[in-house]
């Protein structure tokens, strides 16, 4: 079963980092007319096979991206 953890308590890739910024440029309309208050911090979930599901849900839906575990670790 996914476990949702807060996104500090990881530590991302440079390339995945890309991604993440990338797809939220991507999702440009859900964000349009928010006020930068209303928008949630990004959260993640621990899946089964150890890779990171990174999301944030938004009004208009979710935003999320899988990153395979060679490509994140906890914090320590």
């Amino acid at each position: 079963m996914a476990r949702e953890i807060d996104l500090d308590e990881v530590m991302l890739s440079i390339e995945t980092v890309r991604g993440w910024l990338a797809k939220v440029r991507e999702s440009g309309p859900l964000l349009k007319g928010l006020d930068p208050e209303e928008i949630p911090d990004e959260r993640c979930r621990v899946n089964d096979d150890g890779s990171l599901t990174i999301f944030v849900v938004l009004p208009g839906g979710e935003v999320s991206m899988d990153v395979s575990r060679s490509h994140w670790t906890y914090r320590h």
